[in-house]
């Protein structure tokens, strides 16, 4: 990603309107790298200044694994990878023992490991 002077005054006038994360529940965290994404797209800065600039738009642990990801020389691609792995497969797993016992969408009878299975299991 390149980096001339215009490039740089549209990535200014845009920054500004990346909310910040609000939270970390993994609904906020996906609208923010939603919205992160949209900007990094457009190719205008490089992308350990794009991880840079993006530390002050998180917090808590998603802080750290921004941070962490900057530190190691990660990439935006990286570093979204690595963040949406950790706060969506426990977001997805909260959403199966949901559906496993309040919804009970499983069938009578059987353990929370044999749905897990069963989901996940080649077909």
């Amino acid at each position: 990603m390149g980096g001339n002077d215009n490039q740089v005054f549209v990535f200014v006038e845009l920054w500004p309107q990346v909310p910040s994360l609000s939270s970390g529940e993994p609904e906020a965290i996906l609208r923010l790298v939603s919205r992160l994404d949209e900007i990094y797209a457009l190719g205008l800065i490089d992308d350990r200044m794009f991880v840079f600039c993006s530390l002050p738009l998180v917090l808590g642990a998603a802080l750290s694994f921004v941070g962490d990801c900057l530190k190691n020389g990660g990439n935006w691609e990286q570093c979204k990878t690595e963040l949406l792995n950790e706060f969506f497969l426990h977001f997805f797993r909260e959403i199966m023992i949901r559906d496993h016992i309040i919804l009970n969408f499983h069938e009578e009878g059987q353990s929370l490991r044999e749905y897990i299975y069963g989901e996940f299991s080649p077909a």
